[in-house]
């Protein structure tokens, strides 16, 4: 398995914030992409075995479909 992570975000800052943090503490492989277009060649070049991403994300539920996270329709909502 493999022993990347990616990480998601629109935000440079926010990115950098996560990588910075997770090189201080583990010795993953850490990879980057700033929207979910990007995500998805990284996810398929990589193989990371984690994927941090914002919800909010241009692309982002692309991004989550590509890591095998996101539902591919809405779960039914009960009504009251």
């Amino acid at each position: 398995m493999s022993r990347g992570v990616l990480i998601v975000d629109d935000d440079q800052f926010i990115r950098k914030l996560i990588t910075t943090t997770l090189e201080d503490v583990t010795d993953f492989d850490l990879h980057e992409a700033a929207d979910g277009l990007q995500a998805i060649e990284v996810a398929r070049r990589e193989r990371p075995a984690i994927v941090f991403s914002t919800s909010t994300c241009p692309s982002s539920t692309a991004s989550r479909r590509a890591a095998g996270s996101a539902p591919t329709r809405r779960p039914a909502t009960p009504r009251s």
